[in-house]
């Protein structure tokens, strides 16, 4: 099955000052809607904690939406979720994270920090992804997601295409 890595960067970032950097935040270019269509089962969101403003979803600084904006499409979908935090939090903030997550209906997996890869939250399951994504892979992946996708696209289609057919496992990929 395949999952979109930052699923929710197609849409244009909050920030004015963001939108001259999109080209090195963006991982996807479709919409949620055209990413469901190519087949996706899970989402993946990366999500960053405004003092005043509450939870965002985020790459980097860059802002793009409110997370219970994307929680509630991913409830419309009855599509399970991947949280990765940016960031450094108290408990208090993580807890208000966990109420956010818990007044949406959505299955939530692994909630990890994303420097260290810790689980901030007990008692949400792991998942297995394999991550077929430029950050991963290469080191110009990790500043042009883009560049990576488009030098690797052969084998990244041809992967993807093996990934739907799978009833097991989950593969992560950017630009669907």
């Amino acid at each position: 099955m395949i999952a979109s890595h930052n699923t929710f960067t197609y849409m244009r970032p909050i920030q004015w000052w963001a939108r001259l950097l999109t080209w090195s935040a963006r991982c996807q270019k479709k919409s949620f809607t055209q990413q469901l269509a190519e087949g996706i089962r899970l989402i993946d969101i990366r999500v960053r904690h405004a003092a005043k403003d509450g939870w965002y979803v985020s790459h980097g600084l860059t802002r793009y939406c409110r997370l219970e904006r994307a929680l509630d499409l991913a409830e419309v979908t009855d599509l399970p979720v991947r949280l990765l935090v940016e960031g450094k939090y108290d408990e208090y903030v993580l807890n208000d994270l966990l109420v956010t997550i818990g007044l949406s209906g959505v299955t939530v997996y692994e909630c990890r920090d994303k420097r260290t890869w810790e689980q901030l939250i007990p008692g949400i399951p792991t998942l297995e992804v394999e991550q077929y994504v430029g950050s991963m892979q290469s080191w110009y992946g990790k500043i042009f997601p883009c560049l990576y996708t488009l030098f690797n696209r052969r084998k990244l289609r041809r992967r993807m295409a093996i990934c739907r057919e799978s009833k097991t496992g989950m593969a992560l990929f950017d630009f669907i």
